[in-house]
């Protein structure tokens, strides 16, 4: 046991038990651990060499903290992830597929998962020289709080399931089928800082939660529950409304480039206005209007599904000079707007 702050220059092998106690003991060479490792009552274990727990253990409590600087070769075979926190805080590193409690990416260089990383507490990208935590193709899940300062960066087909609270004020980069999903209630997703709109799907995925202002690649939203936008967004590719799910505009303006796809519910409340600049297709789902609201429609309108005829005004305003055909369907108020040729069939 520790009995004060340790700095040992060379390396350490521990066979037995090492325990920090409320101590920080900085480890400049390799760390090989063969026994245990209790880092406990707020102490630090500040390993700056390569770290090899392979065959060992680590325990931690509360404020607990062990931090990597070099390679991580192995956590041992039994990580702690009830408490504690474990830092990589070096350059580049490799994050590893493991079940942590908090985990924080801190420093600059790029920091990569290797697999599949479990974070039963927080998840934490530091600002201090704007680190990236690079879930490459792989996924992270974590239970509680994400705050994302530096950089979050979804590769390929890779998942970032934030299942509490999501804060960034830093960057969310994205390409190929990458995905952010986001599960907080209510306004528990307060910012997704520079959020990458050129790639990529935003998933909200929780119960009733607010959609922010933003734009967006993708957008999705899915599982029971109102889901309701806090002003203008954009979506540059496809947004999509699963079954069960809500999405609520309210008063504010959607607009989305790419295909609509509507399987559950629209609510468009009071002056709101859905711009669909690609193909609509309600299906089996519902529109519903509250007021003046507008459901504007510039390509190919596949499906309104059901749709109240009671409020709202669907606008066709295709303004290429195509031709677009008017959905047969029930309508309250109906324009037909732009320079298109518009094909209207047996419409009542």
């Amino acid at each position: 046991t520790a009995t004060g702050d340790w700095t040992v220059a060379g390396e350490v092998e521990v066979d037995g038990a090492l325990i920090t106690g409320a101590n920080t003991v900085t480890m400049a060479g390799k760390t090989d651990i063969d026994g245990t490792l209790t880092i406990s009552n707020g102490g630090v274990y500040d390993a700056n060499g390569e770290f090899d727990a392979t065959g060992g253990t680590i325990d931690q409590d509360g404020t607990s903290a062990l931090r990597m600087a070099g390679t991580v070769t192995s956590l041992g075979s039994s990580l702690d992830n009830a408490a504690g926190t474990v830092e990589y805080d070096g350059g580049a590193q490799n994050v590893l597929a493991d079940d942590y409690f908090n985990l924080e990416i801190d420093q600059a260089g790029t920091k990569t998962a290797q697999g599949a990383v479990n974070v039963a507490g927080t998840l934490t990208v530091q600002s201090t020289g704007t680190p990236i935590y690079d879930i490459a193709a792989t996924t992270t899940t974590v239970t509680g709080t994400s705050t994302i300062a530096g950089t979050l960066n979804i590769n390929g087909s890779g998942v970032y399931d934030a299942n509490g609270d999501f804060a960034a004020s830093g960057a969310i980069t994205m390409d190929g089928t990458a995905r952010l999903q986001l599960s907080a209630a209510g306004s528990g997703v307060s910012n997704l800082g520079t959020l990458d709109d050129a790639a990529g799907t935003v998933e909200y995925d929780g119960g009733t939660q607010n959609v922010l202002a933003d734009t967006y690649f993708n957008l999705e939203i899915d599982q029971a529950g109102t889901k309701t936008a806090q002003g203008a967004v954009t979506a540059n590719g496809t947004l999509t409304v699963q079954s069960a799910a809500t999405y609520d505009i309210a008063a504010t303006t959607s607009t989305v480039t790419g295909a609509s796809r509507v399987i559950g519910t629209l609510d468009i409340d009071g002056s709101g206005v859905f711009d669909a600049n690609g193909s609509f297709n309600a299906g089996t789902g519902n529109i519903n209007f509250s007021g003046a609201g507008f459901l504007k429609c510039k390509s190919s309108v596949l499906s309104l599904g059901t749709m109240n005829t009671d409020a709202g005004t669907v606008v066709y305003d295709r303004t290429d000079g195509g031709t677009q055909n008017v959905k047969p369907d029930n309508y309250y108020n109906l324009t037909i707007d732009g320079n298109g040729n518009h094909s209207i069939g047996n419409t009542s």
